[in-house]
């Protein structure tokens, strides 16, 4: 039997830029980790941080 496969993702809420190389506004940032987590979260992907994770 062999142990499931892990591994770890995380983000702060990325600083972003457009196709030009400028920031993009705020909103359209914290849109885009919002999106991210949903397809996250569509293929199954758990996720976890230090505080939420079990302690034993």
């Amino acid at each position: 039997m062999s142990a499931p496969l892990g591994f770890a993702m995380d983000t702060f809420g990325d600083v972003t830029v457009g196709a030009d190389g400028n920031r993009l506004p705020y909103a359209q940032v914290i849109r885009n980790v919002v999106e991210e987590a949903v397809l996250a979260d569509r293929v199954g992907i758990l996720a976890e941080t230090p505080a939420a994770a079990p302690t034993a």
